[in-house]
């Protein structure tokens, strides 16, 4: 992978020397990120003139000549990252550096109650590009907790900036914007130290980014409780469901893990979700380990992000649309309760999926009845059909096999003649989550419905050579029993043949009857 990065004329690598060792043998690499930068902003003029200039533009008055110390402690024992003093000695930039750790209780509350009261000054909050809006939402929320009103206000397109009194600001932007900056400042000053210093930070700040493999740290595994809280995120969702199914908010399908989590499919309105411990967007969001997943294997996710419009501009963001390459689906996140009892997070999550299934159903009636298109119910077993106004053909199954990535269904119904007609699904859904984006970009449909065949001999053909016959045999149509375990002995060996015999649900053979 080619990791580099053009700034102005300037190409740049975005992995380093630096980046690498720092990964490698400091426990804190986030700490070395922190003086790093403040390194840079002491040494170089045009450094600090340009990050002064930055944080100006954020609504901060002309401060002049700052200095900038780091790791310095303040009130509570607050120790915020960076701070920036002016030539007369006070405070007018606090900096808070970000990558994948959570906020400390002093952030950003103590923080701002440490800026001189009547003086223009700013909080700042430089975290990973991914992470920009759900760190915003948090501090938002906090300063709303404390009593402390924000105003949004408009500022750089790269970073979002609030009023919140007394002369004061609160702002968040990202590394790539912040270095972009500083980057582009030392090019056209011809600083190359200053330009190499910088891509030394850049490079240590792509590997502790998104996709960097985070080596071990020892304290990490000797302590169980790492090991605890992912055994306790596994399991949640599917207590979530029973007691959400219990109250009737769902009704549970199947149980369905993936690569970076477990969950559990259920029918919520008239839609169908997944809901899991989903760590790849615990990552990539920021805001929750359980999510509600609408996939298009089941459901049709753009009807629904338009069904969660208002989800999806609440603050702290309740609905997201997520891009695998060409895969789209819709994500809503469970807002897990901290610092309360297992029973009280239960219940905290099953009124969230309350109001989950109260906005789908109200937008619902608003915008158009939803289309159920993935369930027999709604889409071959009408109760009348709405072309002649009889009673609809009973779509039933012939043959379901199933294996843990996936099944294999034939269905088929009888007109008003008693004439069947034939069609074979494949769903592949479950694996989905094994695939990447590129794989998924070329994968097309994971549930794979076939035209319509005259006779069961054609139905079978347009399996094509699929082994069918070696996976588990989950239900059987007792007409057809005979003629399938038929197939079943010209495809398979004298083995197989038994296998299936073992496995046929009806616990009956054909040598038998």
């Amino acid at each position: 992978m080619d990791r580099t990065n053009r700034v102005g004329e300037l190409t740049v690598k975005t992995e380093s020397v630096f980046g690498n060792l720092a990964l490698r043998f400091s426990v804190h690499p986030e700490n070395l990120a922190t003086e790093a930068l403040s390194y840079i902003l002491r040494t170089s003029y045009t450094a600090s003139r340009t990050f002064t200039a930055f944080v100006c533009n954020m609504g901060l008055d002309d401060v002049g000549d700052l200095r900038f110390d780091s790791q310095q402690g303040g009130l509570d024992g607050s120790v915020p990252d960076v701070k920036c003093i002016d030539d007369k000695g006070r405070l007018r930039v606090v900096v808070e550096n970000k990558f994948w750790a959570g906020l400390t209780e002093n952030q950003p509350v103590t923080y701002i109650r440490e800026l001189p009261v009547g003086l223009s000054a700013l909080v700042l909050f430089v975290v990973p590009e991914s992470r920009l809006l759900s760190v915003w939402n948090e501090v938002v929320a906090r300063c709303k907790d404390a009593g402390i009103v924000t105003e949004e206000v408009e500022g750089p397109v790269t970073a979002r900036v609030a009023n919140i009194g007394l002369h004061h600001r609160l702002a968040a932007t990202s590394w790539n914007v912040l270095l972009d900056s500083l980057s582009m400042a030392a090019a056209s000053a011809g600083e190359v130290g200053a330009q190499n210093d910088i891509a030394q930070l850049r490079g240590l700040c792509t590997s502790i980014d998104d996709d960097a493999f985070l080596p071990l740290r020892s304290d990490e595994l000797t302590n169980l409780e790492v090991a605890r809280r992912l055994n306790n995120l596994c399991d949640l969702p599917s207590q979530i469901v029973e007691a959400a199914s219990v109250v009737g908010l769902c009704d549970k399908k199947k149980e369905s893990p993936f690569r970076y989590g477990s969950g559990t499919y259920i029918r919520i309105g008239p839609h169908t979700a997944w809901v899991g411990f989903a760590a790849n967007l615990w990552r990539s969001h920021a805001v929750s380990p359980i999510w509600v997943n609408f996939y298009p294997e089941y459901s049709q996710p753009m009807y629904v992000s338009r069904l969660l419009s208002r989800f999806a501009k609440a603050t702290p963001r309740r609905c997201f649309e997520v891009v695998m390459g060409s895969y789209r689906f819709v994500a809503v996140p469970i807002f897990l309760s901290t610092g309360v009892e297992k029973q009280r997070v239960i219940q905290d999550a099953v009124h969230q999926l309350r109001e989950l299934k109260a906005e789908l159903i109200a937008q619902d009636a608003e915008i158009g009845a939803a289309v159920d298109f993935h369930t027999e119910e709604a889409n071959m077993n009408p109760s009348v059909s709405p072309s002649t106004g009889q009673p609809a053909p009973i779509v039933e199954t012939i043959l379901e096999v199933g294996a843990e990535g996936g099944s294999i269904r034939m269905s088929g119904k009888r007109d008003a003649a008693e004439a069947w007609s034939f069609w074979t699904e494949q769903d592949e859904s479950t694996i989905f989550d094994l695939l990447d984006a590129e794989d998924l970009s070329g994968f097309g449909g994971l549930v794979k419905t076939t035209e319509p065949a005259s006779s069961l001999a054609e139905a079978f053909a347009l399996l094509g050579e699929r082994p069918w016959f070696r996976l588990y045999p989950l239900q059987i149509h007792p007409e057809f029993r005979l003629a399938i375990r038929s197939e079943v002995q010209k495809r398979a060996t004298p083995e197989e043949l038994a296998m299936w015999d073992h496995r046929d649900p009806s616990n009956q053979n054909s040598a038998g009857s």
